[in-house]
């Protein structure tokens, strides 16, 4: 089981403070030939493991209280613990399923979309960003997109540690996103390139939208209250011109999935013309970003994966995203 407790920081451009809990390599291989020989089971220790992370992880615990009272409401304080529980639980099932899925055990099942429309509307000579977040199963997202390519690459953005025994189980038990090309998020400027030139390079982009961990930011709102976003991938769907799709893998019950997509949106800020006008687009794809994220996760509340403080870390109220570059906001 792996629970990010991220603190990121939106000052300045310094690398985020990244604390995640996992037992290393070897844990994680046993937990997926125990979810790959007997799902259930590897079900109930998740649920063991959950209960340990809630008894001692008390900023975990509190961000999901925080999280649950926007999207639930108020209710007495017996009931939100229980709530902040199942949702570490959740998480946790989510996080089996993921392995599970990709190292090719057919224990998940997916409800094939409707990507058809978004077939038709692709043209040979553009890419396609695919924005998602820390929602239910960006992974298995991915690996349904993979089937849009028509031949073309994959690229996925994604915070990569090299000595992260989780981040090696990564690389050497998802078969299923072997062919992926991923671009390491860990050096900004770099990342930043690459991303530009897959989407130049008319090959497809997936990157997570919903978690501000450094560089520039952009303010929104989101269910009530005034938080930060990336602003990496928002400047990258207006100055790589390529068309946009939001993409979130949520769970409808246990092993079943199904795909939500939004229609093809267009950004198209001038790389030559007034920075205002560029600002403008920037801001709202961020907003469209926000009006497909919201209602799904009034829908699926306990398959929201931020478990900091996500609300307090806002930008001032006159923060602006017009002046970001793709090199300055990192991705």
């Amino acid at each position: 089981m792996v629970v990010s407790t991220e603190n990121p920081s939106t000052a300045g451009t310094r690398r985020p403070i990244r604390h995640r809990h996992h037992c290393g390599y070897r844990a994680n291989r046993f937990m997926l030939w125990l979810g790959g020989s007997c799902l259930p089971l590897g079900y109930a220790v998740v649920a063991v493991a959950a209960s340990w992370f809630w008894l001692t992880d008390q900023k975990a615990r509190q961000a999901s209280a925080d999280f649950l009272r926007r999207v639930l409401g108020s209710c007495p304080r017996p009931r939100r613990l229980a709530q902040t529980w199942r949702h570490l639980r959740i998480y946790g099932e989510l996080t089996l399923d993921v392995s599970v899925a990709l190292a090719g055990y057919e224990h998940i099942h997916v409800e094939p979309p409707d990507i058809q429309l978004i077939k038709e509307a692709l043209r040979p000579d553009q890419g396609l960003l695919v924005l998602t977040g820390h929602v239910g199963c960006p992974e298995l997202a991915a690996a349904m997109i993979q089937g849009l390519g028509q031949g073309r690459r994959v690229h996925i953005v994604r915070y990569r540690a090299p000595d992260d025994p989780t981040e090696y189980f990564y690389r050497t038990h998802w078969k299923l996103l072997r062919d992926v090309h991923w671009i390491n998020s860990i050096h900004p400027l770099s990342a930043g390139v690459q991303v530009m030139a897959a989407l130049r390079n008319h090959d497809f982009v997936g990157m997570q939208a919903d978690r501000a961990t450094h560089g520039r930011s952009i303010p929104v709102m989101l269910l009530g209250r005034r938080a930060a976003l990336p602003a990496g991938p928002f400047t990258a769907a207006v100055l790589s011109r390529a068309p946009v799709v939001t993409a979130f893998m949520l769970r409808e019950k246990r092993r079943y999935y199904r795909l939500h997509l939004s229609p093809l949106r267009y950004y198209d800020g001038s790389t030559d013309g007034p920075a205002v006008d560029q600002g403008a687009a920037i801001r709202r794809a961020a907003e469209d970003y926000v009006a497909d994220l919201e209602p799904l996760l009034k829908r699926y509340p306990y398959q929201w994966g931020n478990f900091y403080k996500f609300w307090e870390l806002a930008p001032p109220a006159g923060a602006s995203a017009h002046s970001n570059s793709i090199s300055q906001t990192g991705v």
